[in-house]
């Protein structure tokens, strides 16, 4: 198998991530904007504000993607950093399944923007989506990232019946290092943290999902865990999802490009693996000839995810 050096890993992983909101994604299902407004006023674990599109599946608006200026969040900082969200509600009464959306990035670099195909995918499948930024490295260290997420579910929680959500039957979905967020708020739901809000399901795309793997002298992450494998195994095998996978954990849909030279194939086979033994329900998609990049835009692999969301939440248990 071919191989980059730890140098070229870095780079790509952290960097080019980010280019993605400049590409055009393959084509999506159809929404039209039919409101956008601001989101509620803050409370204590409100950090997030958000922009709210209401979605159908009739027509298109050429222009959804850009209108982040509305979610601005004044007087709504963790450690002088805003956090934004966009969360996209389908059409009907609700409350509607909710998905917890995030992007990639190295855990340096991206924003919501990045992830809006894979969100008007989810929306029109009625799951309300909620995209959110979340702070990053190096100025804020693991698990600075899952708190965030922590906050995003508390949020969720608190503005449910605004935003037509049903905080009983949550998800998450990501790529890259957000499939290591969402992977890794599926497998510690059982944590003390995680038991307030039980994630059901997760959808991880391109997901380093063991940093274990990693040589141990491996030098570059240091700017998200604080140094390398051989100063703190620990650290490293408690900040990958795998390690934390137990029979108790809900369903997993794994999707990977089989020429992900960025994000090693392996860590997904052996998160199979591991779940098939214990008993937990995984599926694992390969992109055939697409590599890490390429893989977050196939079309195929989310739909895949959505159907996968559709099965946990099943039709009696849609709205």
């Amino acid at each position: 198998m071919k191989t980059l050096s730890p140098l070229v890993f870095f780079l790509l992983l952290g960097q080019a991530l980010p280019l993605q909101c400049q590409e055009k994604p393959a084509a999506s299902p159809p929404v039209k904007i039919i409101q956008q407004v601001p989101a509620a006023e803050s409370n204590s674990y409100e950090i997030f504000r958000s922009t709210v599109y209401r979605s159908y599946t009739a027509k298109i608006h050429p222009d959804a993607s850009v209108q982040e200026k509305n979610a601005s969040a004044a007087g709504s900082k963790t450690e002088s950093r805003d956090l934004k969200c966009d969360v996209l509600v389908p059409a009907g009464k609700g409350p509607f399944p909710a998905v917890l959306m995030l992007h990639g990035g190295g855990w340096r670099s991206g924003t919501k923007l990045q992830i809006r195909g894979h969100a008007i995918s989810v929306v029109q499948a009625d799951f309300v989506v909620v995209a959110i930024n979340y702070r990053h490295a190096p100025e804020f260290k693991w698990p600075a990232q899952l708190q965030d997420c922590h906050h995003a579910l508390q949020w969720m929680t608190d503005n449910a019946e605004k935003y037509k959500i049903d905080p009983g039957r949550l998800a998450t979905w990501g790529y890259s290092a957000g499939g290591h967020l969402a992977s890794f708020l599926a497998t510690t739901s059982n944590s003390d943290v995680g038991k307030k809000f039980p994630i059901r399901a997760a959808v991880c795309g391109g997901g380093p999902v063991d940093l274990t793997q990693l040589p141990e002298d491996f030098p570059f992450l240091g700017y998200f865990l604080g140094g390398s494998r051989r100063q703190f195994p620990k650290r490293y095998a408690m900040a990958s999802p795998i390690t934390h996978l137990t029979k108790n954990d809900p369903p997993l849909f794994l999707f990977h490009g089989r020429q992900d030279y960025l994000v090693p194939i392996q860590g997904v086979e052996d998160m199979k693996k591991k779940a098939d033994d214990l008993g937990v329900r995984c599926e694992l998609a390969m992109v055939e000839s697409k590599g890490h990049i390429l893989t977050f835009f196939d079309q195929h692999s989310i739909d895949l995810g959505v159907q996968f969301l559709k099965s946990i939440f099943s039709p009696s248990d849609l709205p």
